[in-house]
């Protein structure tokens, strides 16, 4: 499930991301396949080949100054004061719920 939030960065410089349910898709890796997409390119699945080659060529994501960044599992992407935020979850995962005891 492609989860995702878009905001400007003026409007809510300090208030986590808020999480909202965009895409469901068969597999992770189709998922992963549609933030490429939303990235123009830039992210690419994590420890994939394509991941592992723009790291050692420092292209997309790993290029300095490049807007489109990978943290973990998620993916920040800025424009400006623009911001995107994408993830692929489970269908039994919710990132907007509090974690267990």
């Amino acid at each position: 499930m492609l989860w995702g939030d878009q905001y400007d960065s003026t409007a809510r410089p300090f208030e986590p991301v808020q999480w909202k349910r965009y895409f469901v898709y068969p597999s992770y890796n189709a998922c992963w396949a549609r933030i490429t997409d939303l990235t123009v390119g830039a992210v690419q699945r994590p420890d994939s080949w394509a991941d592992a080659l723009q790291r050692w060529l420092g292209s997309g994501q790993y290029q300095s100054g490049a807007i489109a960044h990978l943290f973990g599992d998620k993916v920040v992407v800025a424009t400006g004061t623009q911001y995107s935020n994408w993830t692929c979850y489970p269908d039994t995962s919710d990132p907007r719920e509090p974690k267990g005891k």
